[in-house]
């Protein structure tokens, strides 16, 4: 990542990547994604995949080296997902800002929550500070053009911190979004508070994607990532 993607992450909240992996990596790294999906083709996405050994390679060597730059050494991977927009699995996302984390364990603390349960794992809304210090890798395995339902951002809107509902329905109707357009091999980087929604594809067509939140500190108030795998991380 260059100096100008770090300054764009800044103030837009969002950078493209053109190449992210070398061919022959890339290759492999379609390959296990492609086979994940094949069991859930219906629901287009798979969660709790870094115990996958290629794609738990990726993301803690080529991956995090593409946030190591804004996060620091100290980066680590926190959550993995996979998914992909196909003919049975075209969904519409609608504007949000991504305010979750997977945490070990339920507490009741003020300023977390509300919570809910995912894949096993439970999932909670932290103060916006955490948000904050995070950032997050979409790794494409396929072109993603206009008519794929690509992720539609609002630039700049992460600077105006953790949004109600009424105020992400207002700030995405004032602002004009931007089309994040990624080739092969590309990556999308994304800070979590950046509104982004996404339309279902016109002309579907596979938009495989690896989806990998990275942080670089520990959490506060007792709480504790329920995935964490990278520099001075503990195994998944």
């Amino acid at each position: 990542m260059s100096h100008k993607d770090i300054d764009t992450l800044l103030s837009e909240g969002f950078a493209i990547l053109p190449t992210a992996l070398d061919a022959s990596t890339l290759d492999l790294a379609r390959a296990s994604v492609a086979a994940l999906l094949a069991d859930n083709p219906e629901r287009g996405g798979v969660r709790n995949v870094l115990r996958d050994p290629l794609l738990r390679s990726l993301a803690v060597a080529s991956m995090r080296d593409l946030v190591v730059p804004y996060l620091g050494e100290e980066a680590f991977a926190v959550r993995a997902l996979v998914f992909d927009k196909t003919p049975t699995a075209n969904w519409k996302v609608a504007w949000h800002q991504d305010v979750s984390i997977s945490v070990t364990d339920y507490q009741e603390r003020s300023g977390w929550g509300p919570w809910s349960r995912k894949a096993g794992a439970w999932h909670v809304r932290p103060p916006a500070a955490v948000l904050e210090r995070m950032l997050t890798v979409r790794l494409h395995f396929d072109d993603c053009g206009a008519t794929n339902g690509p992720v539609r951002v609002i630039p700049g809107s992460h600077l105006a911190g953790r949004l109600s509902d009424s105020q992400v329905e207002a700030l995405s109707a004032s602002r004009r979004p931007v089309d994040c357009l990624v080739e092969i091999g590309g990556a999308l980087l994304m800070r979590p508070l950046l509104l982004h929604a996404s339309a279902p594809a016109s002309a579907p067509a596979h938009r495989r994607v690896f989806h990998v939140e990275y942080a670089a500190a520990d959490l506060p108030d007792g709480f504790e990532w329920a995935e964490r795998l990278g520099t001075g991380a503990s195994a998944v």
